[in-house]
């Protein structure tokens, strides 16, 4: 963590990068970091997040510790210059308002991102759940094997069914008693 500390010290802009399941050092863990899936499977979007961290950083939204140093130095010089801090402290206070609400908004298309991710990581996981069943359906379709010419087996028509819709297939014979 001394190439953080260093990079802190000089403002200069970094990204902080930890994997799920990862814990961050104490020291960091209240930091903004990009926590990302090490997964083959997110690796395109985890590219694409760092690349945007990166992009962040470099137009200077990134955090910086000495900032709060530098303000106090800035209403302590103010207050013995003048004898009343009050005027640097209400500057201060505008400038910490307009800096929250930026946060708030971050924070808001941070939530937003999130939530969509989530969607992307279910709307995959149904995705591979969905194409094993058709495996599945196909091995049984290949075991059933082959009828003559002009016929299919019930089972075969099912299976083509199911794979051929996106609607759930009747498993019951028309006027079967569904009990």
């Amino acid at each position: 963590m001394y190439e953080l500390g260093i990079r802190h010290a000089a403002s200069l802009p970094h990204v902080i990068l930890g994997w799920k399941g990862q814990s961050l050092p104490f020291d960091v863990s209240g930091q903004r970091a990009l926590v990302e899936d090490r997964r083959p499977l997110f690796f395109s979007e985890t590219r694409k997040r760092v690349a945007e961290a990166i992009a962040q950083a470099a137009a200077g939204n990134f955090y910086r510790p000495m900032d709060a140093v530098e303000r106090m130095t800035a209403i302590q010089k103010a207050a013995a210059t003048s004898g009343d801090p009050i005027p640097a402290m209400a500057a201060e206070l505008a400038q910490l308002r307009t800096n929250l609400a930026d946060v708030e908004h971050v924070m808001r298309e941070i939530k937003k991102e999130r939530s969509h991710r989530k969607l992307q990581e279910l709307l995959s996981e149904q995705l591979l759940a969905e194409r094993l069943v058709q495996e599945k359906a196909l091995r049984a379709l290949e075991q059933i094997g082959t009828p003559p010419p002009g016929r299919s087996t019930e089972a075969q028509i099912m299976i083509r069914r199911f794979l051929d819709s996106e609607q759930p297939v009747n498993l019951r014979s028309e006027g079967e008693d569904p009990k």
